[in-house]
């Protein structure tokens, strides 16, 4: 059951309706009900594996909180956090390793015996794995435990979070299932509109972009580079439209059932450089990176040379967790190797800049970095897009060296004929393009959502009304899963 269907919208009025009319120390049933039967909607014998991970995860946090010799909460730890991950590693990485043990051994020429053992990975187990994680290790630390497994249960599956996050913090959202949740109209209108946010992105911008960037991605080898280059920027938006939006509609559906959850983006192209960048796009996963894996490996807190290796093995863990394949490892390597260049650079770079006079024109300077960081974030993004590595590098070729690696302007208008064959596909491009920047515009300026709960009774009707129909009007036909939903 996808977000951009009717069947939800169908789903969460049904949930909002007797949500509200149960008595208010039972709401908490019936969220636990709905998440269930949500998640049996993709397929019901996943929720046995997501059962198996909340009672491991949930009695492991129990004893390892309760307990007070150090080395056995350090035992109940470690087993808490393998045993949690452990579907999450055999359905997602077995098949990698295989693969790529088979490729080794045809290059010794060792003879094998290859394996017919497919694993099926459930969805959201990234998501909801890194959420029990989180919960053992904050028991450990004394912050949290929850006595009520059902409670821990929802905790673990609650529906608009499930299939592709947030990753919210037991700490956060544990409290707020014990509280008493009236109607509030301001609350639910907040709600519904960055719904309607989240629903505009990915079904006006995101995928209306989506069936030119996968046309161009798979025949690079007939454009020009310009062409390529500007593509590749507009899969950067077309990413962030699809993962921002599912992280609005999600918000925004816990916010109508008066939960609370954090902003998981934030402008993140509009970051001025890669550490701020991550501290702008998946909020909740690179804070979890950061608490769960960084600190605990050291932080910035042994060195220099240490900090850069705990950074690049922190990447290098966010591209597998994004997907078991040798372009998400590149994709994270790359921003690894950002990171560290930057930190390396640092103070060359500021004295560079006290050279040349540059801090003397500040908004020419923000602006050069903010355009500096999307064209390194874009780069990276190839290797997302692509198949493999090798259509990665494929593309960059192509992208660099296609028509002789110079400008034409007859080649540039013949190949947006090719790749826009039809008017009504260029018309919706070029909508789903203006259409963002304009939101962007507005957005950045003021939130957009706080601008419309502040009109007038019957202004607001209208602009709710211009929205609804836009969205309407120009959402792609093409209904595609959400792109965070395969993670």
């Amino acid at each position: 059951m996808l977000f951009n269907s009717l069947y939800f919208l169908l789903f969460f009025l049904a949930v909002c309706v007797v949500y509200y009319i149960t008595p208010q120390r039972f709401q908490w049933i019936t969220l636990l009900a709905a998440s269930i039967g949500f998640y049996l909607c993709f397929h019901p014998l996943h929720v046995v594996i997501l059962l198996f991970i909340a009672a491991v995860s949930y009695w492991t946090g129990m004893l390892v909180f309760e307990s007070e010799k150090e080395k056995a909460k350090k035992v109940l730890l470690a087993s808490g956090t393998v045993l949690s991950l452990l579907f999450l590693l055999l359905g997602k990485y077995a098949d990698f390793i295989l693969d790529n043990m088979y490729v080794l051994l045809d290059a010794a020429k060792i003879p094998y015996t290859t394996s017919n053992i497919r694993f099926i990975l459930p969805v959201g187990i990234s998501f909801y794995s890194f959420k029990a994680v989180s919960y053992v290790v904050d028991a450990y630390r004394g912050k949290i435990v929850e006595k009520s497994f059902l409670k821990y249960l929802l905790y673990i599956s609650f529906f608009p979070q499930i299939a592709s996050g947030p990753i919210e913090r037991s700490t956060s959202l544990l409290p707020q299932l014990d509280q008493e949740h009236r109607f509030d109209p301001q609350a639910a209108e907040s709600g519904l509109c960055l719904m309607l946010v989240g629903y505009f992105k990915k079904m006006v911008v995101a995928d209306n972009l989506a069936e030119i960037v996968s046309k161009a991605f798979s025949d690079a080898e007939m454009y020009s580079p310009l062409l390529l280059f500007f593509i590749a920027c507009v899969y950067s938006i077309q990413i962030y439209c699809d993962f921002s939006g599912y992280s609005d509609i999600a918000i925004g559906c816990a916010r109508v059932l008066g939960i609370r959850t954090a902003p998981n983006f934030d402008h993140p192209y509009s970051a001025k450089s890669i550490r701020d960048f991550w501290k702008r796009w998946h909020i909740s996963l690179s804070s979890w990176f950061m608490d769960y894996l960084y600190i605990p490996l050291g932080g910035n807190r042994k060195g220099k040379v240490r900090k850069c290796i705990n950074l690049m093995i922190v990447f290098l863990v966010s591209g597998l967790w994004h997907g078991a394949a040798w372009n998400f490892v590149f994709w994270g390597f790359l921003h690894g190797a950002y990171q560290i260049i930057g930190t390396l650079t640092a103070e060359s770079r500021r004295k560079l800049s006290a050279l040349l006079h540059i801090d003397r024109h500040e908004k020419l300077r923000d602006l050069l970095s903010v355009a500096v960081t999307f064209v390194l974030v874009t780069f990276a993004w190839i290797f997302f897009k692509a198949d493999t590595i090798g259509d990665g590098f494929r593309y960059i070729q192509c992208m660099l060296f296609n028509h002789g690696g110079g400008f034409s302007a007859r080649a540039l208008i013949s190949d947006i004929k090719m790749l826009f064959q039809l008017k009504a596909t260029l018309i919706t491009f070029i909508v789903a393009i203006g259409s963002y920047i304009l939101f962007a515009l507005i957005d950045r300026k003021a939130d957009f959502c706080r601008f419309m709960g502040g009109r007038r009774t019957v202004t607001k009707f209208v602009l709710y009304t211009l929205f609804i129909s836009f969205i309407i009007v120009f959402a792609s036909t093409n209904v595609a899963d959400f792109i965070y939903l395969r993670f």
